[in-house]
């Protein structure tokens, strides 16, 4: 009677140890609600990979003038034309803990990336803005006017650094978008959004 006792303790003690440890064990793994839905959150905001935000075109201006001592008259021509950017968010970079739900207080907290610029395309024909040839030069022709452009996408790449009026421009206008733009969709599913742009001088 007594070994059956002592038998039967020692299994209920071992029995108890065991659902603890599940216990425990089902709650470390377990996913809270406001998780469960930051998670969402991400998966679905990196599915739209790249969000454009807003768009700005670039005049460039370029200019051919040769003046040789040995002909007689001007050659002298300039053409413009522009240059198409866009400022983005490529939402692919979101992090697990990029969005944090706050459910009670109904509020989502988005981290974001970095807004960036990006050459969209280009005129493919130059605009002749002035031309003064005289009547004993040629003609500006099909394979200078592309020499010309060729040149002048050169410098514009120089001059569209990152450090560039046209990029700080085009990029605080980009945040300012994205900013708008995560607040209305937190709005429509009953959250106020606080969204935090990488490198953004505006809080």
């Amino acid at each position: 009677m007594k070994k059956t006792l002592t038998a039967l303790l020692s299994l209920l003690i071992y029995s108890g140890l065991m659902l603890s440890s599940a216990g425990c064990s089902r709650q470390s793994g377990s996913e809270s609600a406001e998780e469960s839905l930051s998670r969402q959150w991400v998966r679905e905001l990196r599915s739209v990979s790249k969000l454009q935000l807003a768009s700005m075109s670039v005049g460039k201006t370029v200019k051919s003038e040769r003046h040789d001592w040995y002909k007689i008259g001007k050659r002298i021509a300039v053409y413009s034309y522009d240059t198409y950017l866009y400022a983005y968010i490529d939402l692919s970079e979101l992090e697990e803990n990029s969005v944090e739900v706050d459910e009670a207080n109904r509020i989502v907290r988005i981290s974001l990336p970095e807004v960036k610029t990006e050459i969209a395309g280009r005129e493919m024909e130059m605009h002749k803005e002035y031309e003064n040839i005289g009547l004993l030069r040629s003609n500006i022709d099909s394979k200078e006017r592309a020499e010309m452009k060729e040149k002048a996408n050169k410098e514009l790449m120089k001059e569209l650094g990152s450090d560039s009026e046209f990029v700080r421009v085009l990029k605080a206008e980009g945040e300012a978008k994205a900013r708008v733009y995560f607040e209305t969709l937190a709005a429509k599913r009953g959250f106020t959004a606080e969204v935090t742009i990488k490198g953004s001088d505006s809080k």
